[in-house]
């Protein structure tokens, strides 16, 4: 499940609640929490994260991909996915 609560739509507790669901949360710095334009983020929860850190070693990251996140955006828990990126 994955949870938009850009523009700061949440309060602490649901943000909790959806990490103990597992729900992938993304979140932005809006203008409300004088964050820089076009920031944002992406709360992966742990378990989630562990599975993907599986996957990091077996499936190589889309060669598409690199038109729209690069490596410093990936986290350093997936280093082949990092690795298989370009710098941005």
């Amino acid at each position: 499940m994955v949870v938009d609560a850009c523009q700061g739509r949440f309060e602490t507790k649901m943000l909790n609640d959806l990490i103990d669901l597992n729900a992938i949360t993304l979140i932005t710095g809006s203008k409300f929490f004088r964050g820089p334009p076009f920031s944002g983020g992406v709360i992966v929860p742990a378990k989630i994260m562990k599975q993907l850190q599986a996957l990091d070693t077996e499936n190589p990251v889309p060669a598409g991909l690199n038109t729209f996140i690069g490596k410093n955006e990936v986290p350093r828990q997936l280093e082949s996915w990092r690795n298989s990126l370009k710098d941005n």
